[in-house]
């Protein structure tokens, strides 16, 4: 299974790196981290430091990468940008998603409806035509 996790920031920094962690050895599963500039570099040098209640580690993703279109279809797609970067950053999968694939929002910012419904997803109508549930709340340390 092929995951990828779009923006690892505080919140897909925390669930991406506790899905490297989890899945570290296991050869059947593979985490894939897209990010940008500095941040990108850093997690491809040194891992992505994470600073939660229970603990710090270090997670190291199989891949770390900024463009995911040359490394072919993934099973599960899990967003953690923010809205105003939902759009360019569903775009980026265009070519490469089926209709088997699972596809997450985890949000950090309220008003997620109107951004969600421009994503490829629902778009491909994988999503049904109703308000998306948000989690406003949700923040990662």
């Amino acid at each position: 299974m092929k995951i990828a996790i779009v923006g690892t920031g505080g919140v897909g920094g925390y669930f991406g790196g506790k899905l490297a962690q989890y899945y570290a050895n296991k050869k059947d599963v593979q985490i894939t981290f897209i990010a940008r500039g500095k941040h990108l570099k850093a997690i491809q040098n040194s891992g992505l430091k994470v600073m939660a209640e229970k603990g710090t580690f270090i997670a190291v993703p199989d891949k770390a990468i900024d463009n995911p279109a040359p490394f072919g279809r993934f099973d599960v797609i899990i967003f953690c940008v923010k809205s105003y970067d939902l759009e360019d950053s569903a775009s980026r999968f265009s070519q490469i998603y089926t209709d088997n694939i699972v596809i997450l929002q985890f949000k950090n910012l309220d008003n997620l409806c109107s951004p969600a419904r421009s994503c490829l997803a629902w778009q491909a109508g994988l999503c049904p035509k109703k308000e998306i549930p948000t989690l406003s709340s949700l923040t990662a340390s």
